[in-house]
């Protein structure tokens, strides 16, 4: 693989970037230890713990922490694909970084933009709390009914 990329949870009620992307953040950084790959990180896994070592931050100001039409996994991943087409220049090679029931839509939506990528081994539970503001990321099964929803969506729009 060339790189690590990721991405995020949300963020809880008060700003704090939350357990899920503390979880995140620690699984980036043990594959950056095992295997010297840069991280192109989501904003809030750098919140979750500043002294990642990070390459490149996606980041959308105006909508940290949340997902929308316009900032979500496809918008994430397109801002680090156009990073590493400036140092690679044949197939590039990500391993993804992500909640296990986002992972489906996470790979997808990186191979759909061109890039070769495998799923990191990631813990199954650690995420969902009941501090987060959105009902969705409160309770692992909301989330994967939300999850199924927002598959259909990135299909109808091709990004899967």
């Amino acid at each position: 693989a060339d790189a690590i990329v990721t991405q995020s949870y949300e963020v809880v009620r008060d700003g704090n970037p939350g357990n899920g992307n503390r979880v995140l953040a620690s699984v980036a950084r043990q594959l950056h230890e095992k295997y010297g790959l840069p991280i192109l990180a989501q904003e809030e896994l750098v919140a979750a713990d500043p002294e990642l070592p990070t390459e490149h931050i996606a980041g959308d100001p105006s909508k940290s922490g949340e997902s929308t039409a316009s900032w979500n996994t496809h918008e994430v991943a397109k801002t680090q694909k156009k990073h590493l087409e400036k140092k690679y220049q044949e197939e590039i090679k990500v391993i993804v970084v992500a909640v296990p029931d986002h992972m489906g839509r996470a790979v997808w939506t990186y191979r759909k933009l061109g890039l070769t990528a495998l799923a990191a081994p990631m813990p199954s539970i650690g995420y969902a709390g009941s501090e987060h503001a959105c009902a969705s990321h409160r309770w692992a099964w909301l989330f994967r009914a939300r999850e199924i929803l927002v598959r259909v969506l990135f299909w109808y729009w091709g990004y899967i």
